[in-house]
């Protein structure tokens, strides 16, 4: 099992290293194609002819594929220092070589001299703390400094997080396992799932103040066929006040809860591009696409469960040695799982939305609003 985890951590790491990479080849030769007016598109396509009538698309695309290949190389420095986090502990050679130096350094003090529990909290709180800077590093001080206060604030914030606040976490940790061992982990996750089912489950009413009833009556009557027919005929609400800039519409709810929220002054749009977006929130209620992905998430989060506790009851035990107890290396083990291995397991949720996503937008296809709905989104 030891070698299934490490063969799953550089599987990871070569997966990641090829998306990204496809990515940024793919994001390059869009860029060229754009620039050189090369749509690859049929010369009676509809699509081409949306973008030939809206010359600020074009531009708007450009800059959106500027922004996202001038991501990717921060990515791929994040994917080698995640990777090289992870070997700290994983590969017997670095471990071996950054426990003695934790070794020499506790032994200069007296007082922790031979002391096997400090060299360990020592070393979980090291490699905890590189795991997590290699993954957030200083995005999470982004919108409060910049520049050289950025960097400063991102290194005390993880020297803090890794002399007080991993040890303290650490400590508490393995005093629960201690008492409560696997039980501890089912017990976080039924905990996750009754959260879950109480949010799903027990609905709020539409907030009157800030939302008021929409008459359909000034829809066509396509749309209010459709309303009709799904039960939402009544359920139809907007802003009091226009807050938003943006205009957008949400399917809040399920089953007899369900209702559409709409965000934003909708008349700014045409009448038509605004049905084609209500006809798009209307697929979701047809498809019944909050429940899929709901259902999607909670077979997800089972496995990934059954997955923790495997890690727990049969790879942990793997890697401790004189220094590391079992505890101590499931913690350093679960977070390389939850930061670097996981996220392809929850991929698959990503895969339901976006699949629930072309399914409302197939309706509004097929109700003939496939060309506003598309120009709603240019």
């Amino acid at each position: 099992m030891k070698n299934v985890f490490i063969i799953a951590v550089w599987s990871s790491f070569i997966l990641g290293m090829l998306t990204l990479l496809n990515e940024f080849s793919f994001d390059r030769q869009l860029e060229f194609s754009l620039s050189k007016q090369l749509y690859g598109l049929p010369a009676n396509s509809k699509t081409l002819e949306l973008i030939s009538s809206d010359k600020k698309y074009i531009n708007s695309q450009l800059k959106a594929l500027e922004k996202r290949t001038n991501r990717i190389p921060s990515e791929i420095f994040k994917h080698f220092c995640v990777l090289g986090s992870s070997l700290l502990f994983l590969n017997l050679i670095f471990r071996k070589s950054l426990q003695t130096v934790i070794s020499s350094s506790i032994d200069i003090l007296p007082k922790f001299r031979h002391s096997v529990r400090m060299k360990e909290l020592l070393f979980i709180s090291l490699i905890s703390t590189f795991l997590l800077a290699s993954v957030f590093g200083s995005k999470i001080f982004a919108n409060i400094f910049s520049g050289e206060s950025l960097t400063l604030a991102a290194i005390l914030f993880y020297t803090f997080l890794g002399l007080f606040v991993l040890p303290t976490f650490y400590m508490i940790l393995k005093k629960l396992f201690k008492v409560y061992s696997s039980k501890l982990i089912i017990a976080c996750y039924m905990a996750y799932f009754v959260k879950a089912i109480s949010d799903f489950v027990s609905l709020e009413d539409v907030n009157l103040e800030n939302m008021k009833k929409v008459n359909i009556s000034e829809f066509s009557k396509n749309v209010r066929d459709y309303l009709i027919e799904r039960g939402l005929q009544n359920k139809v609400y907007s802003e009091k006040l226009k807050k938003s800039q943006s205009i957008n519409a949400a399917l809040v709810g399920w089953g007899s809860y369900e209702r559409i929220e709409i965000y934003g002054d909708y008349q700014n749009l045409t009448s038509n591009e605004f049905e084609a977006i209500l006809m798009h929130e209307i697929g979701h209620s047809e498809f019944c696409s909050l429940i899929k992905k709901i259902l999607t998430l909670f077979f997800l989060k089972t496995i990934e469960m059954v997955v923790v506790l495997q890690i727990y009851a049969s790879i942990s035990n793997k890697f401790s040695d004189s220094l590391i107890t079992k505890n101590g290396s499931f913690i350093v083990l679960f977070l390389i799982y939850f930061l670097f291995i996981n996220r392809w397991l929850l991929m698959f949720h990503k895969m339901v939305s976006q699949v629930s996503e072309f399914s409302a937008d197939t309706v509004a296809k097929s109700h003939g609003y496939g060309k506003e709905l598309s120009k709603s989104t240019l």
